[in-house]
Formats: C-alpha cells, structure tokens, sequence
C-alpha cells in the first residue's frame, strides 16, 4: 500500500478525510494532498487547527492517533 493510501485510509476510516482536503486548500497552499509522505507531522502541521470548523480538539485527537498508528503499526 502507498504512503497516500494509507493516509487516505486512515483519514477515510475517521471520517475525516473530506474535512482534511478542504482544510489544506482553504489554509495552506504550500501542501496539496499528493504531495505527502508518511510523517508524523502530516496533520500537525497541514493547517492552524483553530482555523478550522472542527477545532483544536478534533485535530488534536486525530493527530494524536495518526502518531500512535505510525509508531506502533507502520515501524
């Protein structure tokens, strides 16, 4: 499985994979989707949390478990 895939997989299985799109093309336009590698900043640092309609607590929880994933499932 591709490094995209996974991620699209990970985000899907959350219900956030729409939500995340949106957001790196309202707030940063120096990220676009098929751009990312496996990283564990591929959510902190896609956009301002507290920018977005979900909030700090959304993105803070699933950052939390995309970094849980990497380190127990991916390495």
């Amino acid at each position: 499985m591709t490094d995209k895939k996974v991620f699209e997989k990970f985000l899907k299985s959350h219900r956030a994979f729409s939500k995340y799109n949106r957001n790196i093309a309202k707030l940063n336009k120096f990220i676009t989707y098929d751009v990312i590698r496996l990283e564990e900043c591929m959510i902190r640092s896609a956009f301002e949390w507290n920018r977005t309609p979900e909030g700090m607590d959304y993105w803070e929880n699933l950052n939390h478990l995309w970094v849980e994933l990497l380190e127990t499932k991916l390495k």
